[in-house]
Formats: C-alpha cells, structure tokens, sequence
C-alpha cells in the first residue's frame, strides 16, 4: 500500500511533534542509593523508641563546597586531603560525636556490602571528635545547632572555615576545619532551669565583621527554649491556652510569645560576649536611657552606618517596619513550620526608598545596586513569630515584623506583602471518625495586616470532573480519613518569563501538597496550572499502638517538605524542580510531569539537604529519618542520544518518501495537463 504525498506529511509532522514533546517531558535522570548511615540502639535515642520527638532532633549534616576545603594547602591537615575536588561532609550523631570525611569517600561506598557495625570504617571517616565536656559527662552535651562559616575575608579566599556548635544547654563550641577545639563558651548558667525546658527554635549566623577593633569576625547565636512537656502534659496545655485557629487567628494565648527569643553575639577568636539580646533588653527599664545610649554608640564601631532614632524611648530605637518596607520584601518569603525554619541573614537596611503602598519605584533597580556596595548594618531573624531586625553591632530592635501561620511572599509584584496558606475543616459527627471528610482549601489574601481576598481553590478534591477521578477521591479519602499539609512552595511561573526577560514583573506560583499525594498549583491570580495524584504520600495520624505518641503533634516530629531543586550545582539561573521528600522522595517539573519516585527508608525528619556529594555537578539529596542518614545521587542516562538517533532517523526516512510522493504527483500533474492540452 503506497502512502500519499498528504499522508506521509501528516506522519512527518506526528513524528516532530513526538520528538519535541520527548525532549520537553523527559530528563532520562534517576535516584541512585549513595550511603546509609544508621543510628544505632533508636531504644535508648528515642524516648518512644521509634522516632524523635522535637527536642529529641539532633542537627542535619553539613556539605561544604570543594571551593571551601581545597583551596588553601596550609589550613587544612594533610591527612585530611586526598581529593582536592571532593566536597567535604560534617555530621553528628546521637552518640555526641562530630565527624568529618570527604564526600569521595561516600560516592564510592557500596551500602550494601558493608555491615551496619563496620559502616564507619566505609565510610573512610577522616577526622572525629567528642562533643562530650571533661569527664565524658553527657549532660547538656546534645547537639542542637551546627553551621559553618568563615570569620575574615581572607579565610573564606583560603577556603579556612570553622565550625560552631550549640548544645541543649546553651554551650558553644567552635572547630577549625580540622575539628581542633578553638574554644568553649556558655552562653546561659541557669542549669537547674534548663534541665526543664528545651531549645525549639535556634540559629546561626557567621561573619567577617568584628565588633571590636582586635576582634575576629562575629559568631551569633539566637534561640528560645520552651518548658519540656510528655505528651498529656502537653494536650492538657493546649486545651488550657487553646490552639490556633482557622486562617491563622490567633485567638488564644500563644506560649511562644511568653519565651523570648534571645541573641547572642560572640568574637570568633576568643568566643567572648560582645552583646546579648534577652528578655527585657532594650527597653531601658531601670536604667537611666541617656546613659544607656551613650554606651550603645561607644560600641559602634566608625566605619558602621548608625540608624536613626537610636536613643528612642520605645526599644531603643525600635521603629515601624513599613520604614523598612523594601528591604524586609527583599528577605521573603518568609514561613516557620519547624525548628530549622529559624534562620539569620545580615544585610543592609535603610529607611523607605520609595513612599506610599505598591509597587517599587522604576529606580529601584539603581537603588538595590547602591545597597549592595552599602556596608551590611543588621542582622534579619526570620522566627515563629515572624521577622526581626536587629543592629548588627548592638543587637537592639531596629524593627519587628509579626508573622504567624502560613507563606508570606509578593506573588503577584504588586509591592504588597501576600499571605498564602492551607485552611482544613472537619465536618461530621465526632462520635463517628469513619464520618469525617476532610475538606481543606488554598486561602491566599493580599496585605498586613488582611487588606483583601485575591483567591481560594481546592487542594484535597480533585478540580477533574470524571467518575475516575471521583473514586479516586473515594479512595483516597478512605485510606486516610484526616489530611495533613507540608510547608508551601512558591517557585517564579513559568508563564512570566516573557514579562521578566522584559524587565516587567515577576509573579509567583504557590504549590500545596497534602498527605494523600495530591499536589496543586495556582498562578498568583488563582487559576489553576495544574493538580496531580503523586507519589509523595505519608501517614500523618499517630501510631495507636504507641501509647507515647499518640498526642504527639506529627507536624513536629516529621518533616514532609516541599523544596526547589536544581538540577545543576554549577549552573546560574538553573530551572527550579520541585522535590516532594515524604515516605518517598519524588521530583516533579513546574509543569506537574513526575520525573522520579524513589521509596525512603521511612519519612524524613527534617528537610532535605541539597548539595553534590559525588562531584559529578549534579545535585544530590540527603536526608534525615528516624533510622539514619540516607543519600541519593542523581544519575542521567544515555538513552536520549539512541532515541534522539532513531527518531530522527525516521524523520529523514519520512522526508525523504514525502519529497519522493510529492515529486511523484508533481510529475504526474504535469503529464496530465500535457496530455490535455494535446487533445
């Protein structure tokens, strides 16, 4: 049978097609088990025996650019240096051992051949430490906090970084980038107290800048601790102060209000105190504030810009941040789940840059250069409460933002601070649990405070209008009568890259996933980009057989996560991917195409930690569970290029019929018409 001129053009253009939807949908990428390393005796770790609870949760591992410890031949021990181009990998364990080893080491690890007990021994661990104090007591000895930085500029050309250290009680230990103990400092000596309460929110911050003139850069240190409770302690205070409510009033007392978040600035060389920031500071109660001025100014240092209003009589200086407006922008989003959603950044602040609500002026862009060459003035800790500005070289309130339950971002770039978040109900008789359907929905409004409603959409029922999707739903529902929400992610849309290539506006998509595995996405107007059924699904009801856990809030305990991801560690302005990490670690493109699923271990109880373990430029994924440290390498496969050849193949094979077909009928047209005009 002899295919048509029309015909053979048709399958031309069906084969094109095939080849750029492929290329467009498919990475050829897949996860590949790198190292496990186990937590040993999780009886004696865990109090319930199975997984942390929240002040049970010990540090996630650190990855430290190969541009960090290979650059200076004289700071690093030789030992320590048998691959230049190896990014180096520090971790704890619940033992109250720090360790060091180069990620080479871990990239040629086979897991599976090494027994549990003998895995360290694998794992080529090139340097170990005790975190214990004299006398191997444990107490307070618990790592709680771990950052690495450099405390001059030169260390950082060197590649010279230290390593800090928090414990439960409030000890600050700093290492070389040999693990040799620089020095020990306590930041708190209240240890009757403390055997009471625990840390639940910390932060780390190190930096070149000194205080004094003799000092060494700058180590701060911020915290709250909030009394420790079992688990009926805690339901019987929650149902005394009440919980938050729905759209994130906060209708009751909340005790993290009652806790101050206290900071802490030290010298890196010597670890002495160079200013605190506690409970009651900085009002200038009992104490004569003409004086106290003075002394704040005494301890700035010339070259530092001082902000306005410094002897103010409400927080020294405390001012409203709208003043800030633009530059706090520049630190969003902002959103606290759990502990390690605290963290510090220093920047430079001054006062509004452009008047009124909105958008930034058209010299905005002038204005962001200048304060890039201004000198860096403060310090912005994003907390459970919200946003605090702090003076970098005092420690007093420059301005305070209140934040509470869900994402705060401009998603739209309007200049006005959005506020995303996931709403759930319960409906039905609480006498009958098979009766409860969950109905949770997007609520995203504009202003803070609320100024309007920009849009709401459904994240657990399906936007799909078929019988399939509808038992979809029935199932789904019934496997898991009560749904739970990870964090919320908003990644740049895809469909304003026109407008910012432009220079117009960038807006935002916000993207929600639930327990079940649906996930969601919506432009920042509300409509939506696209829902699927994923793979990323976990259990977020308590085991009924574990007594112990049953009140245990699982928000806390585990950490389902949504992250951006990027392919490429070297590569600027890489596409951002979206990494589900629940009971499974799944990739997805900001279109909704699943890339990979890979089953974990068990579920994660913190966030993933993103970095190239193997030194191949691809970014690898670790992760924290109850049983260990697991890490995956991305591998790409060459399947593409014998595609790529056969596809095209058929491409030239088609074309080459179709000029043949059309010639053909070219040829026989003109005979015809010959023929007629002969007649």
């Amino acid at each position: 049978m002899k295919l048509k001129g029309i015909e053979l053009g048709i399958l031309l253009i069906c084969f094109c097609v095939l080849l750029i939807s492929f290329f467009k949908t498919q990475e050829n990428i897949s996860f590949e088990s790198s190292f496990h390393f186990p937590f040993h005796s999780l009886d004696s770790i865990y109090s319930n025996g199975h997984f942390p609870l929240p002040h049970e949760l010990i540090p996630s591992p650190l990855i430290i650019p190969s541009s960090s410890s290979s650059s200076s031949s004289s700071s690093f021990d030789p030992s320590l240096r048998d691959s230049f181009n190896s990014n180096l990998f520090v971790f704890v364990d619940y033992h109250f051992n720090l360790y060091i080893t180069f990620t080479s080491s871990l990239s040629s690890l086979n897991p599976s051949s090494i027994p549990n007990e003998s895995l360290l021994n694998g794992l080529n661990i090139k340097k170990k430490v005790s975190l214990l104090s004299k006398g191997n007591v444990k107490t307070g000895r618990k790592p709680k906090g771990m950052k690495y930085g450099y405390l001059s500029k030169e260390r950082e050309l060197n590649g010279d970084f230290v390593i800090v250290i928090v414990t439960e009680h409030w000890n600050v230990l700093c290492f070389d980038s040999n693990l040799n103990l620089l020095w020990e400092s306590n930041l708190q000596d209240h240890h009757s107290e403390m055997e009471k309460m625990a840390i639940n929110e910390i932060a780390i911050t190190i930096s070149h800048h000194s205080v004094q003139k003799d000092d060494e850069g700058m180590i701060i240190i911020g915290g709250r601790s909030i009394p420790l409770r079992s688990a009926d302690e805690q339901s019987k205070f929650e149902e005394e102060h009440g919980v938050v409510g729905q759209g994130g009033e906060h209708n009751l007392k909340d005790e993290t209000e009652e806790y101050h978040f206290s900071y802490y600035c030290l010298d890196g060389k010597s670890g002495s105190l160079r200013w605190k920031h506690e409970k009651g500071d900085f009002y200038g109660e009992g104490v004569d504030q003409h004086d106290h001025s003075n002394q704040l100014k005494k301890m700035i240092p010339e070259h530092s810009y001082k902000l306005h209003l410094l002897s103010s009589h409400k927080h020294l200086g405390e001012m409203d941040w709208k003043l800030f407006k633009d530059d706090i922008m520049d630190h969003l989003p902002h959103q606290w789940i759990r502990r390690e959603d605290t963290s510090f950044s220093i920047d430079h602040f001054a006062q509004k840059r452009n008047s009124g609500e909105g958008k930034l002026s058209s010299s905005s862009q002038n204005q962001r250069k200048k304060k890039e060459e201004a000198k860096e003035n403060v310090l912005i800790s994003h907390t459970k409460t919200g946003i605090e500005v702090l003076h970098l070289y005092t420690g007093r309130t420059v301005s305070t933002l209140r934040l509470y339950d869900g994402l705060y971002q401009d998603l739209n770039d309007d200049g006005i601070i959005d506020h995303a978040q996931a709403v759930q109900q319960l409906e039905g008789s609480h006498h009958h649990e098979k009766e409860k359907k969950s109905l949770c929905y997007a609520l995203v409004s504009s202003g803070v405070p609320h100024l309007e409603r920009l849009f709401n959409g459904s994240i657990c029922e399906s936007s799909r209008s078929s019988v399939l999707s509808v038992l979809d739903i029935f199932s789904r529902l019934q496997a898991q009568q009560e749904t739970s929400v990870t964090n919320i992610l908003t990644l740049p849309s895809s469909y304003s890259k026109t407008l910012i290539q432009e220079g117009g506006t960038e807006e935002f998509d916000v993207i929600f996933l639930i327990s079940n595995g649906r996930m969601t996405s919506f432009r920042s107007d509300g409509r939506l980009n696209w829902q699927i059924d994923s793979d990323a699904i976990w259990n977020s009801s308590p085991s009924s057989d574990n007594s112990q856990s049953t009140s245990f809030d699982m928000r806390e305990g585990i950490a389902p996560t949504l992250s951006s991801y990027s392919l490429y560690s070297n590569k600027e302005n890489e596409r951002k991917l979206i990494l589900a990490s629940t009971e499974s670690l799944v990739l997805i493109d900001p279109h909704g195409n699943t890339w990979i699923s890979q089953q974990l271990p068990s579920i994660p109880v913190s966030k993933p930690i993103i970095g190239d373990v193997d030194g191949d430029g691809m970014n690898d994924i670790i992760v924290v569970t109850p049983n260990g440290i697991s890490a995956f390498r991305i591998r790409q496969s060459n399947t593409s290029g014998m595609i790529l050849f056969v596809l095209s193949l058929f491409i030239i094979i088609l074309s080459t019929l179709f000029y043949q077909s059309v010639s053909s009928d070219s040829q026989k047209s003109n005979l015809q018409k010959s023929s007629l005009k002969k007649q």
